[in-house]
């Protein structure tokens, strides 16, 4: 399209038109016209666009230069723009970025590293087995893992349950001590008023006796062989209660027993594989104890680990202390350590004295000295 503005007559365009067309130059990227007015570099072509009469541009500055200038301010601004858009875009691309989501399975691992599963848990990896180090392939080591993981909830299951059943019968071991303790008296009971019983009967078969009576003998005694019978039941399962109760009561001994025997193992491994050593041991302790003032009776009954433990521990503390006084004179005993280097021989005093003297004497020259000298070296007593 060809450009019909004119620079002597201008270009056509209203006031406000041509306002808005400056400021389109001036500002290109869309900036307030406070913040393009430091752009401009002539006040008074400045105030005379305010006026409203700078209708047009420099007679000297051409409308094509302008329109190339525009086109050229917005395919720059066009180009700033570009890398944002792009960064945007990769950065809201998820098959650009650079990270990788880690799967959450061994099956999905492999997938992602493009290999089989199973070459994957053929890898070795390093595993510790008392303190010893090892290379096992991962489906072992997993395996391993499985079986631990099994074998503790059995444990706690066990041990749950062994709670439980303990709890269950500590209940009915108090239900059947109280059961026995009502049980007792009224057997008692029951077979002293059978004794008063059957002397009356003895009465009752006896002529010469106020209680003389054949007939009610016999309703009596069918009586008494009733209650007698009852008395003879619940005698028998009083017995019963008891044999039951002492047989739980061994039971719970010697499980108690077994109990100390495994933490006095733990503390003396040894004990665990050699049990001759385990018993000399254990009788070594108990003599000890003896000889310390217990009685004999308690001591050889004793099993509790924590008290055997104890006692061990003081006998070896003792027997440390009735060694040291040989060790003391062992050391005592050894020869005594001579320093490195030439050995100087021991000079006799006499001999050094009269060496000083001599000295003394050569540079006093007196007749007392003189003296000293004959009388250290031995010339007068």
């Amino acid at each position: 399209m060809p450009n019909t503005d004119n620079p002597l007559t201008g270009t056509g365009l209203s006031e406000a038109e041509a306002t808005a067309a400056i400021g389109n130059i001036l500002n290109p990227q869309g900036q307030s016209e406070a913040e393009a007015a430091p752009v401009e570099d002539n006040p008074e072509g400045q105030k005379r666009a305010e006026d409203g009469k700078f209708a047009a541009k420099e007679p000297d500055a051409p409308a094509d230069d302008a329109e190339t200038d525009m086109e050229a301010e917005e395919g720059q601004g066009e180009e700033d723009a570009t890398p944002d858009a792009e960064m945007e875009a990769q950065e809201a691309d998820p098959e650009d970025s650079e990270l990788v989501d880690m799967p959450e399975t061994l099956d999905g691992l492999a997938e992602l590293l493009e290999l089989d599963a199973q070459a994957l848990k053929d890898m070795k990896v390093t595993v510790k087995e008392d303190g010893k180090s090892r290379d096992i392939p991962l489906a072992e080591a997993l395996d391993g893992y499985q079986r631990l993981e099994d074998y503790r909830s059995k444990t706690a299951d066990v041990a749950e349950a062994k709670k439980a059943f303990r709890a269950e019968q500590d209940a009915v071991a108090a239900e059947r001590k109280h059961y026995a303790e009502q049980l007792g008296p009224m057997v008692q009971q029951m077979q002293a008023r059978l004794a008063q019983d059957d002397a009356k009967l003895v009465k009752m078969l006896d002529p010469d006796s106020s209680a003389y009576d054949p007939e009610g003998y016999v309703r009596e005694k069918a009586r008494l062989d009733t209650e007698r019978a009852q008395a003879t039941v619940a005698q028998a399962e009083a017995d019963r209660i008891a044999q039951q109760t002492n047989a739980e009561n061994h039971q719970r001994f010697m499980a108690e027993v077994a109990e100390h025997e495994q933490a006095l193992i733990a503390a003396n491994p040894s004990w665990g594989k050699d049990a001759v050593k385990a018993k000399k041991d254990l009788d070594e302790i108990r003599s000890y104890v003896v000889s310390q003032g217990a009685p004999k009776e308690l001591v050889d009954n004793e099993f509790r680990s924590y008290t055997l433990l104890l006692a061990q521990k003081a006998m070896l503390y003792d027997k440390q202390q009735q060694r040291k006084p040989e060790v003391t004179k062992k050391v005592r005993k050894l020869p005594k350590t001579v320093k490195s280097g030439p050995q100087r021989e021991r000079v006799d005093p006499n001999v050094k004295q009269h060496q000083v003297n001599l000295s003394r004497l050569g540079k006093s020259g007196s007749v007392k000295d003189a003296a000293a000298v004959f009388k250290s070296g031995n010339y007068s007593r």
